[in-house]
């Protein structure tokens, strides 16, 4: 029963001596500035409606292709561009 009480009194006397929890700091962030424009790639092309294409699908599926690459290399150099303007400002974590 002693054992008890002294191990209950070491626990409270544990829990006292807990520090306080730390505050958060505001932390600011430099580098460039980027407009939410410049990662937007805009609408992905719509593929073409089969029950308008007729006997053109051949040719409309591919003009949905190569719309759609067009689509994708443009997003990604928009990307690119911004990657390289991090990398030129020293934002950039070595690999």
């Amino acid at each position: 029963m002693r054992s008890l009480i002294v191990s209950l009194a070491v626990l409270v006397a544990g829990c006292a001596s807990v520090p306080p929890p730390q505050v958060p700091v505001a932390v600011t962030v430099q580098g460039p500035a980027f407009a939410k424009s410049r990662f937007d790639c805009g609408a992905k092309p719509v593929p073409p409606d089969p029950g308008k294409v007729d006997r053109r699908g051949g040719s409309a599926a591919a003009a949905y292709e190569d719309r759609t690459e067009v689509w994708g290399q443009r997003c990604a150099n928009r990307l690119k561009a911004v990657g390289a303007e991090l990398d030129a400002a020293g934002q950039v974590a070595g690999e």
